[in-house]
């Protein structure tokens, strides 16, 4: 499996970035937040300017409506609720969410001892 410049393998099949675990997250089906059903974009829980724009992994990403999508990034959905529901679909604790995307962002990328 060959893993995106700048960025080393993680267990398993995941990559970081991940396209293909992207599109999963796209597409019509219901919004994981307010559960329309609608053409659903994905949201990244640790967002770009939090050093998650690559973290691509199931714990990051949430699939929402396009209203939903703007709630969240205007603050009147909270980062809180978001991560509710990504640790109800992974089947972990928010803390033990949170935990493991802390570890994945500060996996060292490739060429970094």
């Amino acid at each position: 499996m060959t893993t995106s410049p700048g960025w080393r393998e993680t267990t398993g099949d995941v990559k970081i970035p991940n396209p293909r675990l992207l599109a999963l997250f796209r597409g019509p089906g219901p919004c994981e937040l307010c559960l329309r059903w609608c053409d659903r974009e994905p949201h990244h829980h640790l967002r770009r300017g939090m050093g998650g724009c690559a973290l691509d992994v199931p714990h990051n990403l949430i699939a929402v409506c396009r209203p939903c999508h703007r709630a969240v990034h205007g603050g009147r959905i909270l980062d809180r609720q978001v991560l509710d529901v990504i640790a109800r679909r992974v089947g972990r604790t928010a803390q033990d969410v949170e935990a493991d995307l802390l570890r994945l962002r500060n996996l060292p990328k490739e060429g970094t001892p």
